[in-house]
């Protein structure tokens, strides 16, 4: 994942991300949802890293009976991220971090929380029951400040795009494509299209050539 927002309240979550993978070389490779949402657990989940460890954690979770909510599912999600980081890196290398992100109202309960587990701090949960707001990856260049409208989330993800499009960051990253609004309420969860960054059809035809070459070869 490139890009990931989300602002969570006392009864509600929303989570905004954009929609374009890349390769480790930076080349466009799909575009694709980037934000899981498991009804059923009454949580949605978003990943920054590579998409096979997303698809590895979205399949256990989906699958396992223990998983009632997102408290049983965070009770023994930094063992199985840790089995697979460690079975992806045997398998195609070493991967510089991954980052992994809960959202979700635990049984009984009226109010969300929001878990995070790092790479770099061996998946440790890091729990967030109270309001909050925050960008993954933040501005380096500028002051980062809670937009107030659909217009003010164009903006900032326009300006940190911006900032990493033009080096001005310290760990480059990649955003493009679409940006989904995913909105969780105890017992619901919607998403919304919130805007088409204005390359997206360049994107798109680089994505193109991209997979021609590989079929060619």
């Amino acid at each position: 994942m490139s890009l990931l927002m989300y602002s969570m309240w006392r009864d509600g979550v929303i989570v905004i991300a954009d929609t374009l993978a890349c390769l480790t070389t930076y080349e466009p490779s799909s575009f694709r949802t980037k934000v899981s949402t498991l009804p059923h657990l009454n949580m949605v989940f978003a990943s920054r890293g590579p998409s096979l460890l997303d698809r590895r954690f979205q399949h256990w979770i989906s699958l396992d009976w223990a998983c009632r909510d997102i408290e049983t599912v965070n009770d023994v999600a930094p063992k199985h991220l840790r089995q697979y980081q460690a079975d992806f890196v045997q398998e195609h290398g070493a991967i510089s971090t991954s980052e992994f992100y809960l959202f979700g109202f635990p049984s009984g309960s009226d109010e969300p929380v929001h878990y995070r587990y790092q790479s770099k701090n061996d998946f440790e949960p890091e729990r967030f029951p109270d309001p909050l707001f925050g960008v993954v990856p933040g501005p380096e260049t500028f002051a980062l400040e809670q937009p107030d409208t659909l217009e003010d989330v164009i903006k900032l993800a326009t300006r940190i795009r911006d900032e990493n499009d033009r080096g001005l960051t310290e760990d480059h990253v990649v955003i493009g494509g679409d940006l989904f609004a995913f909105e969780i309420r105890n017992g619901s969860i919607s998403s919304n299209h919130w805007h088409r960054f204005p390359d997206y059809d360049e994107t798109d035809k680089a994505i193109v050539r991209l997979h021609q070459k590989r079929e060619a070869k």
